[in-house]
C-alpha cells in the first residue's frame, strides 16, 4: 500500500524514537534542517533556468526516500508535482494553504517583500528570499551553507 511507504515527519519520529534510533527531536533538529539545505541547493542550481513572469509562481515537489540502513537519496525534482493523496499525508489542508497563500499574493503583492528565511505562513517556510539576497549582498553560497555538515551514520 502506498499509504505505508509515505510517511509525514511525525510518524517517521515516533518510528525512530520507537526503534532506539534517535532521541525524540531528530525529525526537527537534524533531518528536517538538512533536507532544507537540500532543497535550495537543488533549487539553486536550476535557478538561472527559470523564467520569472510578474503575477505567477511556481511550485516545485522535491522527493527524498530513507533506505534500510537510514540513508537519505534525493529522488527527483518536479516541476510540476502531483499531490500524493494518502491516509497518512494530509495532502487536502497543503493545498487548502497554498490556494490560501495564492490569494494573499495576489490581494496583496506586497505581502510577502518583508518576509525572511525562516518565515512561515501555515504550513509553508520560507527556505530562501531574493529580495533578502539583495538587501543583505550576500549570494547564496553551498560552500558556506554545508560547512558544518556533519555525516550522521
Amino acid at each position: 500500500k502506498l499509504s505505508d511507504h509515505i510517511w509525514p515527519f511525525s510518524t517517521l519520529q515516533e518510528h525512530l524514537s520507537q526503534h532506539g534510533r534517535t532521541g525524540g527531536h531528530y525529525v526537527q533538529t537534524i533531518l528536517n534542517p538538512y533536507l532544507k539545505k537540500v532543497a535550495l541547493f537543488i533549487f539553486m542550481s536550476a535557478r538561472e533556468k527559470f523564467v520569472k513572469r510578474k503575477g505567477t509562481f511556481h511550485i516545485f515537489g522535491i522527493d527524498f526516500m530513507i533506505d534500510a540502513a537510514w540513508h537519505v537519496w534525493f529522488i527527483e525534482a518536479n516541476g510540476y508535482p502531483g499531490y500524493t493523496w494518502s491516509i497518512n499525508f494530509d495532502t487536502r489542508s497543503l493545498v487548502e494553504e497554498q490556494f490560501n497563500l495564492v490569494q494573499q499574493v495576489h490581494e496583496n503583492p506586497r505581502f510577502y517583500t518583508h518576509m525572511v528565511a525562516g518565515d512561515r505562513y501555515g504550513g509553508f517556510e520560507m527556505i530562501f528570499s531574493e529580495m533578502e539576497e539583495e538587501r543583505s549582498q550576500r549570494a547564496y553560497n553551498p560552500c558556506q551553507e554545508f560547512k558544518f555538515n556533519r555525516r550522521y551514520t
